[in-house]
């Protein structure tokens, strides 16, 4: 017998009878999106160690081993950028505009410039330089050290971050913030922070949310989908990838209820709605992987 397409995992349809119209369950393959199986191509060591935590964009690769975050270089050796004084598996890394590496593992932060760590700026001197009011905004501004959170995005000028069961940004083209208006509250954990060209979302254990806007005190919360997301598996893609007609810059994330897509305007997809029933696990982590033209996106779930 001859079967010229597999229609992917489903785990809606019962398995008694399923027949031919999905996987149960995959391992070690993978499926183009024809329709044909193949067995997923093996990989070469190339740098032998503990990795604790990672974090990879294609042009750095960071990493967590024995207490230090190090920087693979292109020879596949390891330069030490920090001694860690809390040891850890989480790693969080933000590359700006501007092309610094903010990194967080949760308990210290720093910044990557040109391949040396430096601390998170504390007072910014020139903040409101060439503007017509830079001697008298730069004595009222409040400046605040940013604390140390998790998940981090760029977007409208500040960077946001995670911190416990609310979202606190910068000032706009700072490192510092004001602690006493510059946070949003979201009222229970947050598992996911993502950006979008105009607004965020934001999961959390047991709902989904988009904020519409760029002012941080003028945005508008709409509640997505009552279900939550599984912690630390979002990623920034390119829309185009998914096929819903977008052009510009999306997200993907594994909530309870399966692989969803977050695009412009607070619309939210659930991709995998018709094949997988539920997802669960305690938290995640998530690449994009792209093989003969094609881009995977592969979360591993710790239950």
């Amino acid at each position: 017998m001859k079967l010229d397409q597999f229609p992917g995992l489903n785990t809606i349809s019962d398995v008694y009878s399923l027949s031919l119209n999905g996987l149960v369950q995959g391992n070690n393959i993978d499926l183009s999106k024809e329709g044909n199986i193949s067995r997923r191509p093996g990989r070469t060591k190339v740098y032998t160690g503990v990795i604790e935590a990672a974090w990879g964009d294609g042009q750095d690769f960071l990493f967590v081993e024995g207490g230090e975050l190090k920087q693979l270089n292109s020879d596949y050796t390891a330069t030490t950028l920090v001694v860690l004084t809390v040891d850890t598996t989480t790693l969080y890394v933000l590359r700006s505009a501007t092309n610094k590496l903010y990194w967080s593992t949760g308990y210290e932060h720093g910044v990557i410039e040109a391949g040396v760590n430096r601390a998170w700026n504390i007072v910014d001197d020139n903040y409101w330089a060439g503007t017509e009011d830079e001697d008298v905004l730069a004595n009222e501004l409040h400046q605040d050290p940013m604390p140390v959170g998790t998940q981090m995005v760029e977007y409208a000028g500040c960077i946001w971050e995670v911190y416990g069961d609310m979202v606190i940004y910068t000032h706009p083209y700072s490192e510092t913030t004001d602690l006493r208006e510059n946070f949003i509250p979201v009222g229970e954990r947050i598992t996911n922070l993502g950006a979008v060209s105009d607004g965020l979302f934001i999961t959390t254990d047991t709902r989904s949310y988009f904020y519409a806007g760029r002012n941080p005190a003028e945005m508008n919360v709409v509640q997505q989908a009552p279900f939550g997301a599984i912690l630390d598996t979002m990623l920034q893609v390119d829309g185009r990838v998914l096929g819903e007609g977008q052009n510009t810059l999306g997200l993907l994330w594994a909530s309870s209820r399966g692989i969803c897509a977050g695009f412009p305007n607070g619309a939210l997809v659930n991709v995998t709605k018709q094949q997988i029933k539920e997802l669960s696990g305690v938290k995640g982590a998530a690449l994009l992987r792209e093989l003969n033209g094609q881009q995977h996106y592969i979360a591993v779930l710790q239950s």
